[in-house]
């Protein structure tokens, strides 16, 4: 709007009152209505909020149908968004109708004009996500990004190979969308940065308000992609729904439009705002969310994939920089499913880089949650240990805080009350009715971390009794946010999932013991019971292992897989296997009498039965026999922990006496022989390089037992670098310690 014009026209109408006083007429001058300048409380503050009257008084059905002028500036429609303030004295305004017109847009300024009398200026549209989560974890994803668009920048002959796109994908809640909605305001703030100072960002959605409707829009995607963009930009601020934008300017579209030109548009109206964007070359930020929407529900893959393909082929050409533009885009698709668009992208000779959004770490979401609720409330134990049932799994941690943040006091809560109430949510959002009998299939891809194909879909290696067919893959089923798939193609549980999976049937023992520990780390630290915290997981591992094996045609699983991150002397034990043609651990047995001390050591302890777990003051707290590939070996366990306070492991937690002694009772009381005997210290602490010295030493001076296992938190080198090594304890690695040691 030409607001010299408004400041001339003005000046001539000066009354002795600051506040401006409205007139608005329809056909003649002299029949004007006052407009009152508070109404029903309100006070109005722009043109817009007189147009809403003008509409309410005069009848006029439609507020885009008509335009307010000044009476004598009939050429310049007043912006909606204009401030009252910009007016003083008397303003008549005339009711202009908007004549609509039938021709087409011949040119990116027919285009911004037509938007403009329509809509007005265009207002910022709200972000997608409205989340108060700080965007934590996610620097190096950004840099990443950055690196990657400048790289295809400084590039001087740019062809088709080598301007990739850049997609991002992964489970529901994770992030996708935040990354849109900051990658601009990181590349236009970046110190240093070396990309082009001028920037336009447009972000749409094939869901989330503007969802892609597979019977009118398969057949030009780059007209529907086109309609996103501009409503996003002109039309979505001034909350006009998508399907009403789109029947207004259908008759406007050619066949011909394409994206470069609606973004010119979009470029010429910045440059009116800002004279400095003229001529100069401007990155366009162009995020495509929500790419799996476009998937035809459709057993033919060729099919399902077709639409997907074509809106892929259509927005391509624009990563080449193209003759007679000043636009540099940089295009990331975003969405759910990796394994389409990566077979459609590699089919098409489409180059592509794959950015993975992981999960956050404890100390990442720890924070987050201290900054959200305040420190009192983030470090109040119940609060804590929800807080990890998210598994840094940022659409449940944000629920579980939109929870915490509506309890009103006097109300006592515990961990239980939050998880049931975070449930509930959840089974609203990703409802699991239609695959219960999967899901016990899931938790064992999950607990062995399998790698997986996510076009495959996951086997049913728990039996049922009347077993349902599986029609979904693994990248069908993360799209429905029942699990997320890490970027080296795992499956991934939070605890808060384990739980409502395991609440839904907990009949075998792998589903039992599940449910002992989620419900003693409801409850207490896992430290508190440390011994009977590792003899259910020694259950829950060796359940899983031994039913993925029996469905993978007999392959056995080796000590490496199953302890995985331990410490194994020498190394090679890592790769002996465990037997799957006997039963596995199912129980975990208190015997009355310490063992193997004083039990019938055969009847008490059969391969793959039972684990012993023993009273306090045995030789060791666990173990269990078992048949590997080198023989019958018996695992001694005892259970090393620090409470998390000023506690550290020490090398005495090492010591192999006690394991000596044991394996002694056992040879003397067994009829068997030829056994192996294996001690395994668990920790939840971290082993420094003497400590494991020392251990070594001491199996090189005990004739008896040559093997040995450390399942531990983590190692520490000369430096004093910590190296993880809690693979076993997953997926409870996040509860075997305190956040601050």
């Amino acid at each position: 709007m030409n607001t010299n014009i408004i400041q001339q026209t003005t000046k001539t109408t000066t009354s002795s009152s600051s506040t401006p006083i409205f007139r608005v007429y329809k056909d003649q001058p002299n029949e004007s209505l006052k407009v009152p300048l508070v109404e029903d409380g309100i006070i109005k503050e722009e043109i817009g909020d007189i147009k809403h009257f003008v509409q309410k008084w005069f009848n006029i059905p439609d507020f885009s149908s008509f335009n307010l002028v000044l009476q004598n500036d009939e050429s310049n429609p007043l912006v909606s968004s204009t401030p009252l303030s910009n007016f003083a004295g008397n303003v008549v305004l005339k009711i202009q109708p908007i004549t609509t017109t039938t021709s087409k847009w011949e040119s990116p300024q027919d285009l911004l004009k037509w938007m403009i009398n329509r809509y007005g200026a265009p207002k910022p549209p709200a972000n997608e996500t409205s989340s108060e989560m700080p965007l934590m974890g996610r620097d190096m994803v950004l840099q990443d990004i950055y690196n990657k668009v400048l790289t295809r920048y400084q590039i001087p002959e740019r062809n088709r190979d080598n301007q990739p796109l850049l997609v991002v994908a992964g489970a529901p809640g994770i992030g996708k969308t935040r990354i849109l909605e900051t990658i601009g305001n990181y590349l236009h703030t970046k110190k240093d940065s070396k990309l082009p100072k001028y920037q336009i960002n447009i972000n749409i959605s094939l869901g989330n308000g503007s969802n892609w409707d597979p019977y009118s829009e398969s057949s030009n995607p780059k007209i529907a992609l086109c309609k996103r963009v501009l409503w996003r930009y002109f039309a979505h601020g001034h909350h006009v729904p998508f399907n009403k934008f789109c029947q207004e300017i259908e008759s406007m579209l050619k066949e011909t439009t394409t994206l470069d030109f609606c973004f010119s548009a979009i470029s010429d109206h910045l440059a009116s705002l800002d004279p400095t964007m003229q001529q100069q070359q401007i990155l366009i930020n162009f995020g495509i969310d929500e790419f799996q929407k476009c998937l035809f529900e459709s057993k033919d893959v060729v099919q399902r994939r077709s639409i997907l393909k074509a809106v892929i082929q259509s927005v391509s050409d624009l990563l080449v920089f193209l003759p007679n533009t000043m636009f540099f885009y940089n295009i990331i698709f975003a969405g759910t499913i990796l394994e389409d668009i990566t077979i459609i992208i590699g089919g098409s000779s489409i180059p592509y880089h794959f950015i993975p959004l992981r999960l956050l770490n404890l100390d990442e979401y720890m924070k987050i949650s201290e900054t959200i609720l305040g420190t009192q409330k983030s470090n109040d134990n119940d609060i804590q240990r929800a807080i990890r049932f998210m598994g840094g799994w940022p659409r449940p941690l944000e629920i579980l805080f939109k929870v915490i943040r509506n309890l009103t006091q006097p109300i006592k809560y515990d961990t239980t009350d939050l998880l049931t109430r975070v449930e509930l949510e959840l089974n609203q959002r990703y409802p699991i009715i239609s695959i219960e009998d999967l899901l016990p299939s899931i938790i064992v891809y999950s607990v062995t971390q399998t790698v997986i194909r996510p076009h495959d879909k996951p086997q049913m290696v728990i039996p049922q009794d009347t077993p349902q067919p599986n029609e979904r893959s693994f990248g069908d089923l993360q799209s429905f946010g029942l699990f997320s798939i890490t970027s080296d193609n795992k499956v991934f549980l939070p605890l808060i999932f384990l739980r409502r999976y395991t609440n839904l049937n907990h009949n075998s023992p792998l589903l039992k013991s599940l449910q002992y520990i989620i419900n003693l780390l409801e409850k207490k630290s896992s430290w508190e019971e440390w011994e009977n915290f590792n003899c259910h997981l020694e259950i829950i591992k060796h359940q899983s292992h031994h039913y993925l094996s029996l469905k993978n045609e007999s392959k056995s699983y080796s000590l490496g897989e199953y302890y995985k991150g331990a410490l194994f002397f020498p190394p090679i034990l890592a790769s002996s296997t465990f037997s799957n043609q006997v039963a596995t651990l199912s129980i975990c047995s208190y015997p009355t009498s310490r063992c193997p001390e004083n039990c019938d050591i055969d009847k008490q302890c059969q391969a793959g039965t039972a684990i012993i777990k023993n009273a306090k003051g045995g030789l060791v707290d666990m173990f269990y026999k078992a048949q590997l590939d080198i023989g019958t070996a018996y695992f001694l366990g005892n259970a090393k922990y620090t409470d998390g306070s000023t506690a550290t492991l020490k090398t005495i937690d090492l010591d192999l006496t006690n394991f000596v002694s044991a394996s002694k009772h056992i040879v003397e009381t067994s009829k068997e022989q030829q056994i192996k005997f294996i001690p395994i210290v668990y920790s939840n602490h971290s082993v420094t390089t003497s400590m494991k010295k020392n251990f070594e030493d001491q199996l090189k001076k005990i004739t008896k037992i040559t093997e040995a296992i450390i399942v531990c938190r983590g190692t520490i080198n000369n430096n004093n670098v910590p190296q993880p090594h809690d693979g076993f304890y997953y997926p409870f690695q996040d509860f075997i310690y305190k956040l601050k040691e």
